[in-house]
């Protein structure tokens, strides 16, 4: 059992091992002692090895006395005792206090002194923020220019970590295992670090790319000598506005200081040809504005420069609105290219005839408010990031939308011939344009107020659709009752049925024909509002009576040439009763 035990620990660490050592092999001195006393081995050496002596094998069927087997056991606990902590003595020698003394200032700085461990403690990464030149570097405490720990390692750090290692084995073999086992904990600052989202950066680095243009500008250096009106030109078509621009003021500037030299004089042909060439290249500037205005909600990602370039361009012209060789309507052309942009991107909205698809109308309408409710949000995204705040970008797309749907839904309506399409066109302005679907689509929010999301209508139109939706119902209406005779006259009297009789009562399928038919105009209709509601019910009322007429007309015709009075009398009672309920399904809708 003897092994060379080898201690060599920290200072700060050796009585708290040497004393747990201790008392782990004495147990197990104790352990060999008790078996001994009950094999008859009653001579323990030194060393920590049991063996029997010669006088105990000679003499071995005598037992020992109990007084001393006692003391052999104490002596040899006492003699292992002080074996062990000689050899612990003898293999740990004393620090030099300087070396205690550095490595606990060591250990109030932050550094773990009872890491039995010669792993390298973890640390976090050095933060960007905590420069030398940051606000967080005075809170930390130290300063590595002024500190006085020394950066490199000594002597000492390497005996410590020779005894942390030789520490870290000695627990390692009585089962006690390493402090970093026990603790799990990682380190703060690396899981904050390492926690943080990817996402984040990304909404940080779109946040950086959207930025509200400002209401002041610094408009660049006019060229002292303006390019030829060619040049300009080309310039304009290219798309390079600002050079366009730069020069078109340059040009406008000669002609303003050539006109203020003509003082009274007529306007020699020259200046007035120079006039020409600045309305000229001003009109193909306005034209070139409005066509990228109008792409703008196609391709907006790619416009936002230009954009902001046409809109420092219309507030320099308004700056200089009535100087000599300008035109005015800068502001005015922008709104309508807005408008002309946003109806041009509702005519790309497919549509198919009644002949490809029964319910054209509808499926066209579906995409219609998706493409709104797609431009929109592109506007408040990206482009009204482009213009200064007193342009009112999103107010001015969303008017512009209102025309332009206005418009569409004019053109559509030429096309509408049927109920389902009429009423179609009346769930879209009522219900569905300002339904979350579209206008009240939270994508849209906080910019759309509740104010801006109905559509204003050309006065009369939407009566308009009213009215011819209503015509519409009153010839289908005639058209479904009129078949109900005929069905009626075809599968029962032509072929002289008798009416069913259900619990002792004559009954027909007539009310439930007609009920249900007209039972989804009264719950459409309400849908839109409470006075189309009441027109259909007047409508259904009117058409009723008239059936009422044409039936009792009709059947009056095909029973007077009956022979069998009796079944005359059945379809009578039978009409009574399905009447009767029809009324009073019509009372209870």
């Amino acid at each position: 059992m003897h092994r060379d035990i080898r201690l060599t620990l920290p200072l700060e660490n050796t009585s708290h091992i040497r004393i747990s050592f201790e008392l782990h092999f004495m147990t197990v001195i104790s352990m060999a002692a008790k078996g001994a006393k009950e094999t008859g081995l009653d001579n323990v050496e030194d060393s920590g090895s049991a063996s029997p002596s010669k006088m105990d094998r000679a003499d071995n069927n005598r037992p020992p006395a109990k007084g001393i087997s006692k003391a052999r056991n104490k002596g040899l606990m006492q003699s292992f005792k002080h074996s062990i902590k000689k050899r612990v003595d003898m293999k740990n020698p004393p620090i030099p206090r300087d070396t205690v003394r550095l490595r606990r200032s060591i250990s109030d700085e932050g550094t773990c002194g009872d890491n039995l461990d010669n792993t390298p403690t973890k640390t976090s990464p050095a933060s960007p923020s905590l420069s030398v030149d940051s606000p967080m570097y005075g809170q930390s405490g130290i300063n590595p220019v002024n500190s006085k720990i020394p950066l490199t390692r000594t002597q000492s750090d390497s005996v410590a970590g020779r005894l942390g290692k030789r520490g870290s084995a000695i627990r390692r073999s009585l089962g006690l295992g390493s402090k970093k086992e026990k603790s799990s904990k990682p380190d703060p600052l690396q899981a904050v670090r390492e926690t943080v989202p990817p996402t984040d950066e990304r909404s940080e680095e779109t946040a950086c790319h959207r930025s509200n243009v400002s209401e002041s500008y610094t408009l660049p250096e006019i060229p002292a000598t303006a390019l030829s009106v060619m040049q300009i030109n080309g310039l304009i078509e290219s798309e390079m506005l600002e050079e366009a621009y730069l020069n078109l003021l340059s040009l406008r500037q000669e002609f303003r200081h050539d006109l203020e030299a003509l003082e009274d004089k007529d306007l020699p042909v020259e200046l007035g040809r120079k006039e020409k060439d600045l309305n000229m290249l001003y009109r193909t500037m306005m034209d070139k504005l409005s066509k990228i205005v109008q792409r703008s909600c196609t391709v907006p990602s790619h416009n936002n420069e230009l954009l902001i370039q046409v809109a420092h361009i219309i507030q320099e012209e308004e700056r200089r609105d009535g100087e000599p060789g300008g035109v005015a309507g800068w502001r005015d052309a922008w709104r309508d290219a807005v408008r002309d942009g946003m109806g041009e991107a509702l005519d790309r909205v497919p549509l198919q005839t009644v002949q490809q698809n029964s319910s054209w109308l509808a499926v066209h309408l579906g995409q219609l408010g998706k493409t709104i409710l797609g431009d929109l949000e592109k506007v408040k995204t990206e482009l009204q990031d482009s213009y200064p705040p007193s342009f009112n970008v999103f107010e001015t797309y969303v008017t512009s939308c209102h025309d332009a749907v206005g418009g569409h839904l004019k053109t559509l309506l030429g096309q509408v011939t049927e109920l389902k399409d009429f009423y179609a066109l009346l769930d879209f302005i009522t219900n569905q344009y300002s339904s979350e679907n579209i206008m009240g689509s939270s994508s849209l929010k906080p910019e759309m107020t509740e104010k801006w999301t109905s559509l204003n209508l050309e006065d009369g139109f939407l009566e308009q659709i009213r009215r011819r939706y209503c015509q519409c119902l009153q010839e289908n209406m005639s058209k479904t009752l009129t078949n109900v005779i005929k069905l009626e006259s075809n599968e029962m009297w032509n072929e002289m049925k008798k009416p069913n009789i259900d619990n002792d009562l004559y009954e027909s399928h007539i009310h439930l024909d007609i009920w249900t038919n007209i039972k989804g105009f009264f719950v459409n209709s309400k849908k839109i509002d409470g006075d189309l509601e009441q027109s259909v019910v007047q409508i259904c009322l009117e058409q009723l009576q008239q059936f009422l007429r044409r039936f009792e007309s009709a059947f009056t015709q095909w029973s007077s040439s009956l022979q069998d009075p009796s079944l005359k009398t059945e379809y009578y009672i039978t009409y009574i009763n399905c009447f009767s309920t029809l009324n009073l399904l019509f009372c209870l809708r």
